[in-house]
């Protein structure tokens, strides 16, 4: 039976599983500060909306590094929160890692990839990023005579 991400709970056990913690993202922080900022934020949205049946969305903003901190990664987790039944889902996610770029639909809640394979996929956008500009890049050879 496939798992079932409704509650604000259930979406800090899904982002733990799947390495958006402090120490897999090599933030230096305290542990549970992303759990900390993720409650706080659908705390101030849940109450925004109380009484109304009009779904809100946030996003959950979160700074990585990965390679030994050499490379700076942000995601951007997009929820939607519906007052109406108090469902949360991801509706989508993104992240950034200087110019190269991922965004990630969400069709079935909960299903978003592991953050070392989101960084694993921009490394790889980079590297063929690289290699096409060097393809690209018409250099002509210097050829040096040794003279003795």
């Amino acid at each position: 039976m496939e798992q079932q991400y409704a509650s604000l709970d259930d979406h800090i056990r899904l982002l733990k599983r799947k390495g958006y913690t402090e120490a897999g993202l090599d933030l230096g922080s305290p542990s549970g500060m992303i759990a900390k900022v993720l409650r706080d934020v659908y705390r101030k949205v849940s109450l925004d909306v109380q009484g109304s049946q009009k779904p809100e969305s946030f996003v959950l903003i979160i700074p990585a590094r990965f390679d030994k901190r050499l490379d700076d990664v942000e995601f951007r987790i997009n929820y939607r929160y519906n007052p109406g039944n108090g469902l949360l889902r991801i509706s989508s996610m993104a992240a950034d890692m200087g110019e190269i770029k991922k965004l990630m639909l969400v069709t079935q809640n909960g299903q978003i990839d592991h953050a070392q394979q989101v960084y694993q996929d921009l490394s790889s956008q980079r590297a063929k990023k690289v290699l096409q500009q060097l393809a690209n890049r018409k250099v002509n050879p210097i050829v040096k005579k040794n003279h003795l």
